[in-house]
């Protein structure tokens, strides 16, 4: 139902540590209703950057505001200086018991280190060294060993390589896998937690009446009334199959393990013959297919009437919301990646939030 990629599902069938399993870090992209509702459009358990730059966003503004004599409503943990490194030494420290002197940055060589820069002076300032490394440079013989990279010691590293370069990567990647599988390197979300609580099939899991047993009734209840109606393209039935074919304005696409806004096909915003491609992709290669919804609007920029549609991402760390942040596109597809700008988010003492 998940649509594992051929070269990953080894890997997982191989990952039997129920430990590997759990998701330290992940964020959840909402798209609000202009009803004043809101819905679950997205699951983020990969390596998002927005949790590092959303306090720094929210920390200006919020000293802009004040500045001008504007009460501000107490801060989340996002705020605090440095934040991100403390949470995710915490994070290592209860998972493995530890706190170490290193860690490593694990990224593509040339590929994405958005965060990485202001990540890694974070963790400085906690007096733990850390340094950028590509994981095809790691060594690793088997359990009981210890990963090296040129004969140093790896045993704790922050993930910096996406769904794409890794599974473009993973023939030379055995020993990183190994050794995460083997817990003898800890990084964020693990493997199993990260394949499947990055994908995006997950809300086709949570929509799905056939997966009901899965979740406690009142879960499964107040799930509903925030998951956009979701499935894997290749599983429907062939009414439902044409009706998606027929109605392109009422879906949206999305490729299971893709990111930064690649992978997903807003139908009302697209050609007649590329959403046919891409309804034909979808169904080989178990895409999942999600109703559209309308979103909110907000002003481009406090002199221009231009208006762009905006999300709200929800960021929690062992469970806990630790993060609040929105952002605006004039584009269907609402991502930094792209075209998008970071805003900042405040929690409200009241239930209506100002942003």
């Amino acid at each position: 139902a998940l649509s594992t990629p051929p070269h990953l599902a080894a890997d997982l069938a191989a990952d039997r540590d129920p430990r590997n399993a759990k998701v330290h870090i992940c964020r959840l992209d909402l798209m609000l209703d202009p009803d004043g509702g809101f819905w679950i459009l997205e699951t983020n358990a990969n390596c998002p950057g927005g949790f590092v730059f959303s306090g720094i966003c929210n920390r200006a503004w919020r000293e802009f505001m004040e500045e001008r004599g504007y009460p501000m409503p107490p801060a989340l943990d996002h705020e605090e200086r440095g934040f991100m490194a403390k949470c995710y030494l915490e994070v290592i420290e209860e998972d493995t018991g530890t706190r170490p002197d290193h860690i490593a940055l694990l990224r593509e060589e040339g590929g994405n280190r958005l965060e990485l820069g202001d990540f890694a002076k974070h963790v400085e300032w906690e007096g733990i060294e850390c340094g950028e490394l590509d994981p095809r440079q790691i060594r690793y013989e088997g359990a009981g060993s210890i990963p090296t990279v040129d004969g140093r010691p790896v045993t704790h590293a922050y993930q910096k390589l996406g769904m794409q370069p890794f599974q473009k990567h993973r023939k030379n990647l055995d020993c990183f896998v190994h050794a995460v599988r083997d817990r003898a390197l800890f990084v964020q979300n693990g493997q199993r937690g990260r394949w499947v609580g990055d994908d995006k099939l997950c809300l086709a899991i949570i929509s799905d009446p056939e997966f009901r047993y899965v979740f406690a009734p009142d879960d499964y209840a107040e799930l509903q009334k925030h998951v956009p109606w979701s499935r894997n393209l290749r599983l429907v039935p062939a009414d439902v199959l044409e009706e998606v074919r027929r109605r392109p304005e009422r879906y949206v696409l999305k490729k299971g393990l893709d990111t930064r806004g690649r992978g997903v096909i807003v139908g009302a915003g697209v050609t007649e013959e590329d959403w046919a491609d891409a309804v034909s992709r979808g169904v080989t290669e178990g895409w999942l297919v999600q109703e559209f919804h309308p979103t909110c609007w907000v002003e481009r920029d406090f002199d221009a009437p231009a208006l762009q549609r905006h999300d709200l991402a929800l960021g929690a760390i062992n469970g806990r919301l630790t993060t609040l942040l929105m952002r605006s596109i004039g584009e269907l597809r609402v991502n930094m990646a792209r075209t998008g700008r970071m805003h900042p988010v405040f929690r409200a003492s009241v239930p209506c939030a100002a942003s």
